[in-house]
């Protein structure tokens, strides 16, 4: 039986490894394969005229272009045309229209900017270097980062520095004892996949947080845990809009996610402003 791929493979074999005699009868019998395997409504059209095209040259090579060789070019130039290209004109329109200001041509050109001057060629620039505030990154900016959440986070991803009979003089008995807990409710470790919600322990932990703070009962069984706000947007957005004709209601000024995701998933913003004067407040 051949396969997909044993075009080329014949291809190779039959110019390379075969005396003449038999790399013409090799030569025929992948020009007849070519033409009786690949054209099915399984094969995709791109599998299909790579398959002839290479039949159709090697035979042209060895002087076989007869009439098995001319029909293959036929059928590959049909294919051709019917083998679709991806280019930005026929992607989703709602990825075309979408913009993400967050990451556009102002950000792009900052760290042109900064490219410059860490190569020496930003001596015409009126600066010395580039401070980027299109995304909330305090710690670029010279804020500490919390420690206790990255000793955790270290102890859980290399747990063998827990069997180290220092480990309560590098790290904080509680930041041990965190690690301990949180590996002893995750089983094969922080690398292995968890519930699509998130590690039971962790929703648990977060939903007493939540009733402690907002004085009303929280399920864990009600909480999905993301890494960082943006999924979580996407797959509100995804699951709730239809079509256009759904709106979400969304605060003015906004994070350009929100109206980026209401492009990509077809919805429609519906903004409502917010008042300086009342600490950006609603009137």
């Amino acid at each position: 039986a051949i396969s997909t791929p044993a075009p080329l493979c014949l291809c190779m074999l039959a110019r390379i490894l075969a005396p003449a005699r038999k790399r013409a009868l090799t030569l025929q019998y992948l020009l007849n394969a070519s033409t009786t395997t690949t054209l099915n409504k399984h094969t995709p059209p791109s599998y299909q005229l790579h398959n002839m095209s290479i039949a159709a040259a090697a035979a042209a090579q060895q002087g076989h272009m007869h009439a098995s060789a001319e029909k293959v070019l036929r059928m590959s130039s049909t294919v051709a045309a019917m083998t679709p290209t991806v280019d930005v004109t026929n992607v989703n329109p709602n990825a075309r229209e979408a913009k993400y200001a967050v990451r556009g041509e102002i950000v792009a050109k900052a760290y042109e900017y900064a490219a410059d001057i860490a190569s020496g060629k930003g001596s015409n620039l009126p600066f010395d270097r580039v401070v980027y505030c299109n995304i909330g990154n305090p710690q670029q900016l010279g804020q500490k980062p919390v420690s206790f959440f990255r000793q955790v986070l270290a102890l859980c991803d290399y747990p063998d520095v827990l069997d180290n009979p220092k480990v309560e003089e590098l790290y904080p008995a509680d930041a041990v004892a965190r690690a301990r807990r949180y590996l002893a409710a995750i089983p094969g470790g922080v690398g292995a996949y968890s519930q699509s919600k998130g590690v039971a322990l962790l929703r648990q932990e977060v939903a007493a947080a939540i009733e402690k703070r907002d004085g009303h009962p929280c399920s864990p069984d009600d909480l999905f845990l993301t890494d960082g706000a943006s999924p979580t947007c996407h797959y509100l957005m995804k699951t709730l809009l239809r079509n256009k004709s759904d709106g979400v209601l969304t605060p003015m000024p906004q994070y350009p996610l929100y109206s980026a995701t209401l492009e990509l998933y077809d919805g429609s913003l519906v903004p409502y402003y917010l008042a300086e004067e009342k600490g950006w407040g609603m009137d």
